[in-house]
């Protein structure tokens, strides 16, 4: 009998361990399907009238861009920027610390509505920099925009000759305005295929705007800025296939397909040669900050240079917690301004970068902040300053006590040492110091006192 209970018991156990693992299962089985659907992945399809992500060898080509799936930042500061060039691999984005002219490089382009279609700018719904984007996201992520490909072969923003029958390019998005998103970093490569043109995109330019395939005119100051523009310039020109001006040969074409300028006299301005072959030059942007006011809240300094004249900068703190701009550059590129640190700013490294609009430069330095450094200051000066009041207080506190000391004696006891202290005193006529100042004695004096007494 009691064999027969302790089976019953086990079985029973057993029963009861098997359901609970049912049932465990099947919570997390029905936690799994409860689960809010994840994001959907960033995805950019191009078409060209030469079938999908085709282009043209012998010239430009059009396409229609299509965005879906994209993160879409209500009233967001920027957005998503749009360009055809390379990558260097699967971590080539600034979310990644990717840099333009290192790990990626595109067409360069003008940003503004009215540009020569190379690049495009889809603001963020309800962002305050609609207004120069060529397309608006919509709340889904999604956007439409149309581009065109210069050609195979161009100069990018950071200054190198890209080769496309070399190496893969194709439409890559990034996020606008120095505002680094991971989430909107895609690349979709496109393959070039020989054969008639397709026609490009038709752009409405700006009045005095340059020709579509030239590249746009920019007021260069000498030095730095003004290399960058040329090279850029006589480069594109090239891989857009754009005749040389009036006076200037077409010149030779170097390893890459890089136009050597007039007179095979190589890269402009004595600029380095690139690895690829092309022409670079050694612009940099640089942004320093004024670290003494890097406090939670505080309003912190800055100042860029090295952006080309002219072009619009913004300036972001981290991944959007602040951020300035646009600031337009001066004649030698420079940029200056004030950016008010977040309230809430955790204490630790952050940084802070510039970014121009035209040229793609980008400049980041990393500052410390520390919540403490304000209150500690604070009270360390208050303390001081307390000290010395402290201080102000008890000698005015003990100058008052003494007067008074001295008030107090000279009325407990009028004929005492104060008195004898001034013989000569012309208030006390009756004082007998004054008898015997006259020759009289002190006794006759009192005599004459008590004689005169009306008693």
């Amino acid at each position: 009998m009691r064999h027969t209970r302790s089976s019953t018991a086990r079985a029973t156990a057993a029963r009861i361990v098997a359901v609970l693992a049912l049932a465990l299962l099947g919570t997390s089985a029905l936690a799994v399907l409860t689960q809010a659907p994840a994001h959907a992945a960033a995805r950019l399809t191009a078409s060209s009238s030469l079938g999908g992500a085709v282009a043209s060898t012998s010239g430009q080509t059009g396409f229609t861009l299509s965005g879906s799936g994209f993160q879409a930042i209500e009233g967001g500061f920027g957005g998503v920027y749009i360009g055809f060039g390379w990558v260097s691999g699967s971590g080539w984005g600034p979310s990644n610390g990717g840099a333009t002219g290192r790990t990626y490089d595109y067409v360069p382009d003008e940003q503004s509505r009215s540009n020569q279609g190379y690049q495009a700018f889809v603001a963020f719904p309800g962002s305050s920099t609609a207004g120069e984007a060529q397309a608006t996201m919509g709340s889904d992520g999604s956007f439409r925009v149309n581009l065109t490909v210069p050609g195979p072969t161009f100069t990018g923003a950071g200054g190198k000759s890209i080769d496309c029958t070399k190496v893969t390019c194709g439409f890559l998005t990034w996020g606008a305005h120095g505002v680094r998103n991971g989430a909107n970093e895609t690349f979709t490569p496109v393959t070039f295929r020989a054969g008639e043109p397709a026609p490009a995109v038709e752009q409405s330019p700006a009045p005095g705007a340059p020709a579509a395939g030239a590249q746009a005119a920019r007021p260069a100051a000498p030095g730095r800025a003004a290399t960058r523009a040329r090279a850029g310039g006589a480069a594109q020109g090239a891989a857009a296939g754009v005749a040389a001006p009036e006076g200037q040969s077409a010149g030779t074409e170097g390893p890459g397909g890089v136009d050597t300028g007039a007179g095979g006299s190589g890269p402009a301005d004595g600029a380095p040669t690139a690895a690829t072959g092309g022409s670079t030059t050694t612009v940099t942007a640089v942004i320093e900050v004024d670290r003494k006011a890097a406090r939670p809240g505080g309003a912190m300094g800055f100042a860029a240079a090295g952006f080309w004249p002219g072009e619009q900068v913004y300036v972001v703190l981290g991944e959007g917690d602040a951020a300035v701009g646009p600031v337009v550059a001066g004649v030698d590129g420079e940029v200056a301004g004030v950016i008010v640190l977040p309230e809430d700013i955790a204490s630790g490294t952050h940084e802070i970068r510039a970014a121009g609009a035209g040229s793609g430069l980008e400049a980041a330095e990393r500052f410390p902040v520390r919540t403490d450094i304000s209150p500690t200051a604070s009270a360390a000066g208050l303390g001081g300053s307390a000290g010395w009041v402290f201080l102000t207080l008890a000698a005015l506190a003990l100058s008052v006590a003494a007067a008074v000391a001295v008030n107090r004696r000279r009325l407990a006891d009028p004929g005492g040492d104060d008195g004898a202290a001034h013989p000569d005193d012309p208030a006390h006529p009756d004082d007998p110091a004054h008898a015997r100042a006259d020759g009289g004695s002190p006794e006759h004096a009192t005599t004459v006192l008590t004689q005169g007494d009306p008693r």
